[in-house]
C-alpha cells in the first residue's frame, strides 16, 4: 500500500505534509482576489481577468526559463526560498485593501496586482520542479504511482475545505488581513522546519545521487 509505504518514509510523508498545508493557505488567493479587485477596489471584470490571466504566464515563462537551465544543484534552498518568497507575495496582494493605502489609484494597483500575480506563479515553480524531481529520485518505480496519487489527493483535498474557509471569512474579515494571516501562516511553517533542520537534511539526503556497490571480482 502507498500509505504504508509513506509511514516509513520521513522525507515522503513531510512532503506530503507540507503540500496539504501550503495548498490550504494558497486557497485564499483564488477566494480573496475576485472580491478585492471586483468589490473592494472596484475594477472591471477585464481587468480581474488579466490579473488573474498573468498567473498562467508567470507559470509558462518559468516553466520555459527552468527547462532550458541545468537542474537546480541546491534544491533545499530553492524550495525553501521559494515557499518564504511565496508567503510574502501572498502577504502583499492584501495591500490594496490596507486602510492607509485604499486611497491609491487603480491605475497604480491594477499593475502592482498584475507584478505580484506573476511572481507567484513564477515562484510556485520554482518550488514544484525540485519537489518533482527529488520524488522522482526518491521513490522506487513500484510505489512511485501510488507515492504521487496520495500527495496530490491530499494536496487537492484541501483547496476545497480552504474555499469553504476562506469564504466564510472573508464576509467577516478585511482582505488584507486574511492575506497577512495566510502569508503568516506558510512562514511559520517554514520557520518551524527551519529551526529544526530534519526536514532541511532529508531534502538533501534525497538529492544525493544513488552509488552502487559493485560486486567484487
Amino acid at each position: 500500500m502507498g500509505i504504508s509505504y509513506v509511514k516509513n518514509k520521513p522525507f515522503i510523508k513531510n512532503l506530503i505534509i507540507i503540500s496539504i498545508w501550503l495548498n490550504f493557505w494558497f486557497a485564499v488567493f483564488p477566494v480573496a482576489m475576485p472580491y478585492l479587485v471586483l468589490t473592494v477596489r472596484e475594477m472591471s471584470s477585464l481587468q480581474l481577468g488579466i490579473i488573474e490571466g498573468a498567473f498562467s504566464v508567470g507559470m509558462l515563462i518559468m516553466s520555459v526559463v527552468l527547462s532550458a537551465r541545468p537542474e537546480v544543484k541546491r534544491k533545499e534552498v530553492a524550495i525553501f526560498g521559494g515557499v518564504m518568497a511565496m508567503s510574502l507575495i501572498i502577504a502583499l496582494l492584501g495591500l490594496p485593501n490596507f486602510p492607509g493605502l485604499m486611497g491609491v489609484s487603480n491605475s497604480i494597483m491594477f499593475p502592482f496586482l498584475i507584478g505580484l500575480v506573476l511572481l507567484l506563479s513564477s515562484v510556485i515553480m520554482v518550488i514544484n520542479i525540485p519537489v518533482m524531481v527529488l520524488l522522482q529520485k526518491g521513490t522506487p518505480d513500484a510505489y512511485r504511482g501510488r507515492v504521487m496519487s496520495l500527495l496530490e489527493t491530499g494536496a487537492s483535498a484541501m483547496t476545497p475545505l480552504g474555499f469553504i474557509f476562506f469564504g466564510f471569512l472573508l464576509e467577516k474579515l478585511p482582505v488584507w488581513i486574511l492575506m497577512a494571516a495566510s502569508g503568516g501562516s506558510i512562514l511559520v511553517l517554514i520557520l518551524y522546519h527551519l529551526q529544526k533542520r530534519t526536514f532541511i537534511q532529508l531534502l538533501r539526503d534525497a538529492d544525493q545521487p544513488k552509488t552502487e556497490i559493485s560486486p567484487q571480482a
